[in-house]
């Protein structure tokens, strides 16, 4: 059975570029609609500044825009959603509200020392998603 629902986290980074075409792609072949989203997170610290926060709101919103008008001039059904909060917990808690049937999502490619520090978003969601996650690597 192929997916008619992908879910599709961004941050605007070429990574995440890189993985909204493919799963635009991907969302033309198998005639899926698209959900773009992503996480404003400003850490668990109450000092964050709530003008800084709205300041980074606003950004994402135009970022998440430009691209929701991108995929829908390549032909695929897209909505976006802005999410709040921890980005795997997020990503994983949209998924199961929109009903995706399949995460699409790139991954910054950390390793060693840097990974064990901080953690990686996409293995975090390969192992609470509510549906197979397809990363799309690095380069």
């Amino acid at each position: 059975m192929s997916p008619k629902h992908l879910l599709v986290p961004t941050d605007f980074s070429d990574d995440a570029d890189r993985a909204v075409a493919y799963a635009a792609d991907l969302a033309l072949t198998l005639q899926a609609s698209l959900t773009l989203m992503t996480a404003v997170y400003a850490g668990d610290t109450p000092e964050v500044h709530l003008a800084y926060i709205e300041k980074i709101r606003a950004e994402d919103k135009r970022k998440l825009e430009d691209v929701r008008q991108r995929v829908e001039k390549a032909g695929v059904a897209v909505k976006a959603l802005m999410a709040y909060g921890a980005p795997a917990q997020q990503i994983v808690e949209t998924a199961r509200r929109e009903g995706a049937d399949l995460i699409v999502m790139g991954t910054h490619g950390r390793t060693g020392l840097s990974h064990l520090l901080i953690g990686s978003v996409a293995e975090r969601v390969v192992r609470l998603a509510p549906c197979p996650v397809l990363v799309v690597p690095r380069g």
